[in-house]
């Protein structure tokens, strides 16, 4: 493991023709966190999944959203049931890693994208009442009747926007964009983060 031409002094870069720009810290043993999704164990309650982390040794979990996991959480979830959540995880010493929400971007209905940036708003305050560093939205299935240029440049609108909200609310959390199925193709999700200014929006390749 080593930085990439890390400004700050890192170790020296292994790679040719990566520019300074793209420093970045290579995963080791020391940075890389093992976690798990509840899309592989839907009907696992908070204490279930708790047992199940320190059983198979697991430091931390991805909270499904909207799709009814018994875990409870959810973006109309109660302020105090996130709080007990929350006590229950730090009790136990254990992270929710991050929230996979149900948001889709590739929607080219201009009301649905801001119906998305209201739920994001949402799933922001849903994870930093859990202490969850990482929101999972959906790139989505692109129309097949748009150009897929198109596509890119409303969808990255629609991440500045909800990217402009979370630095406006001062969240921790960083949006992930997830690449399946139709931003599997690295050019598509580099155009778009072109058109993304915010240190609040990542991709998450699927």
């Amino acid at each position: 493991a080593a930085v990439l031409d890390a400004p700050w002094g890192g170790l020296p870069l292994p790679w040719k023709g990566v520019p300074e720009r793209m420093a970045t810290l290579v995963a080791n043993t020391y940075n890389l966190k093992l976690c798990f999704t509840t899309w592989v164990c839907p009907e696992w309650t908070v204490a279930a999944i708790l047992d199940g982390m320190q059983s198979y040794k697991f430091e931390g979990v991805e909270l499904v959203l909207g799709k009814g996991h018994l875990h409870g959480v959810e973006l109309d979830a109660g302020a105090e049931y996130l709080q007990e959540v929350r006590k229950q995880f730090d009790e136990a010493g254990m992270a929710v890693a991050c929230i996979a929400s149900a948001i889709e971007l590739s929607n080219p209905d201009l009301l649905e994208r801001k119906k998305s940036v209201e739920q994001l708003k949402r799933a922001l305050a849903v994870a930093e009442s859990l202490g969850a560093p990482y929101i999972r939205v959906q790139g989505g299935e692109a129309p097949k009747n748009l150009e897929m240029t198109g596509v890119v440049d409303y969808v990255a609108e629609t991440l500045s926007e909800m990217a402009e909200h979370a630095e406006q609310m001062k969240s921790r959390g960083m949006i992930l964009m997830e690449t399946q199925p139709s931003f599997a193709h690295s050019r598509y999700v580099l155009e778009m983060m072109r058109q993304v200014f915010s240190k609040k929006v990542g991709v998450l390749w699927d």
